[in-house]
């Protein structure tokens, strides 16, 4: 399946929206439809980290849940959901977030370590 954008800009990078093949799938409607699911998380986390990075925490937070129901199987979506909700003080909101992260995949408790302290998740507020 393939998507461009009704307003070709001439870069084929940029005016291609989807493309997802399901030339080699036993059953081709569900991986597409899986595909598709991916694709738009994709779409939303990339939503989600452009309005993190102009500063807007609050609608990336709510992008992010967007992404992560469409491909729930997926943890670094909560992952990064949960870590923007660090950033805004919403410590009590992240915690259940990365318990259950941790649950399913323990090794976020490395990613974590190795966050701690930097720009992404300070140690202190000045």
């Amino acid at each position: 399946m393939l998507v461009v954008s009704a307003k070709p800009t001439g870069n084929p990078h940029q005016d291609v929206l989807v493309d997802i093949r399901v030339d080699d799938s036993y059953q081709p409607l569900q991986e597409l439809k899986r595909l598709l699911n991916i694709t738009r998380s994709t779409l939303k986390t990339e939503e989600g980290d452009a309005l993190a990075a102009a500063g807007k925490f609050d609608e990336a937070v709510s992008v992010y849940a967007e992404a992560a129901a469409c491909y729930p199987e997926n943890l670094e979506i909560p992952f990064w959901q949960a870590i923007t909700l660090v950033g805004l003080d919403q410590v009590d909101r992240a915690l259940p977030m990365f318990k259950q992260i941790f649950e399913r995949e323990p090794i976020w408790r490395e990613v974590i370590k190795r966050l701690v302290g930097t720009e992404l998740l300070p140690t202190s507020r000045t």
